[in-house]
């Protein structure tokens, strides 16, 4: 019992890991998209 509520941890915790790296790479990706929207913003304006 204890060995497969401690792999259940592990999956946990990497799961955890991998959910963060997505949701910061999506954030990035997204401020990356908003910085590109302001800039081509600006190169219309006179």
């Amino acid at each position: 019992m204890t060995v497969i509520a401690h792999h259940a941890g592990e999956q946990l915790i990497l799961t955890a890991a991998l959910g963060g790296g997505l949701l910061s790479g999506s954030l990035l990706v997204l401020r990356a998209r908003m910085a590109e929207l302001a800039r081509r913003r600006r190169r219309r304006q006179p």
